[in-house]
């Protein structure tokens, strides 16, 4: 069975505790229909009983909601081979902790929803299953399953259960990732081969206990310097909410460490985990080198400190440079988010030299914006 779809959006979240049972068939379908079913979860992969029940949820005609719109969208995508792009919501229920322990669990056993086990199994095994080979793009939906869960206008998702849905797939080219933990991004499996956008945001609100986020500057530009040839749109939206990043003399900017072992890997994956870092953390070169580049939306104080260079040994980075001569070549527009006049002298001179050679024609820029 063959499905012409190239977006699929799926908006329906698991309840805590729910649980499917077998009922008996209630809609009828005829022979070809039911063959067409059965094609179709031949290409899923499943076996004995989950093939029993995703048959049953959609031949039960009581069976409403979550179960429903699993066992649909799983027939959907199973037979899409022009699949591009997933929108969706965390299929599981409430935090599925299967990410604490890889490869020390059967999955079968904590992966109780069809679309759930369906998009695990086709990331960890592709052979054999084509229907997400062309998928790009895949944006988890934070939905609010009740007020209660709400606080402060925030309600926390778990986004790294969500990681073995897509962190294997070699088409996949736009990531986006909001006021995620930065160690977390970190990890081979937010990595595709090809990263053609990259967009990573903390968005405006308070983290929990009303505290700083945390985020340091050096790793986020090491992990998309390795995509230095194929990033042609990096989004980095963090200043405005991080006041220690304001007004900062980005000279004085020291190599931050990250934390190698988040706590719950073997040895060997720690072990794995350490070489992709130091290698990460052996990158070395400037925005310029960023040749792909054609929109960039940054603030600021990122500008200048990745303009001037990131180097193992700091002495190698630009002492002085103008802004205006250092941008990639192929740049077209350039956001600067939060410049303001009057409040650091460095940087107003640097816009200034930005801003005329801009009206100049001197540049490939075809728009800037933030320091009209």
């Amino acid at each position: 069975m063959k499905i012409n779809v190239r977006e699929i959006v799926y908006h329906k979240t698991p309840r805590a505790n729910e649980e499917y049972r077998m009922g008996g068939y209630q809609r009828h379908l005829c022979d070809e229909d039911m063959q067409l079913v059965q094609t179709a979860l031949r290409n899923t992969r499943f076996v004995g009983q989950k093939t029993d029940s995703v048959v049953n949820m959609l031949i039960n005609d009581k069976i409403r909601g979550i179960f429903l719109a699993q066992a649909l969208t799983t027939i959907v995508i199973s037979g899409s081979t022009n699949l591009i792009s997933l929108a969706m919501t965390r299929p599981f229920n409430e935090e599925s902790f299967l990410w604490w322990f890889p490869g020390r669990c059967n999955e079968d056993d904590y992966a109780h929803f069809s679309l759930d086990k369906f998009l695990r199994h086709a990331n960890v095994d592709p052979e054999g299953k084509p229907y997400l080979d062309n998928l790009r793009d895949v944006y988890i939906i934070n939905e609010y399953p009740t007020l209660k869960n709400v606080h402060d206008n925030y309600y926390r998702t778990d986004f790294m259960g969500c990681l073995p849905f897509s962190g294997h797939l070699l088409a996949i080219e736009f990531v986006v990732k909001q006021d995620l933990h930065q160690p977390f991004l970190f990890t081979p499996c937010l990595l595709g081969e090809v990263d053609r956008e990259f967009q990573y945001r903390i968005g405006g609100r308070a983290p929990g206990g009303h505290g700083h986020h945390f985020f340091t500057p050096l790793p986020v530009f090491k992990l998309r310097y390795q995509h230095k040839n194929t990033l042609e749109s990096l989004d980095l939206d963090v200043e405005s909410h991080l006041p220690m990043l304001k007004d900062w003399d980005d000279k004085n900017i020291e190599d931050d460490s990250v934390e190698m072992n988040p706590g719950w890997l073997t040895e060997e994956e720690e072990a794995l985990e350490f070489r992709f870092l130091t290698s990460i953390w052996k990158l070395e070169g400037s925005l310029q080198d960023l040749s792909a580049l054609k929109s960039l939306s940054i603030g600021i104080g990122l500008l200048l400190f990745f303009t001037r260079g990131v180097h193992v040994n700091p002495k190698k980075r630009r002492a002085s440079f103008t802004l205006a001569d250092c941008l990639p070549g192929n740049l077209e527009f350039l956001c600067i988010q939060g410049y303001e006049k009057g409040l650091n002298e460095t940087s107003e001179t640097q816009m200034d030299h930005l801003l005329a050679y801009y009206k100049s024609g001197n540049l490939n820029l075809k728009e800037i914006t933030g320091i009209e």
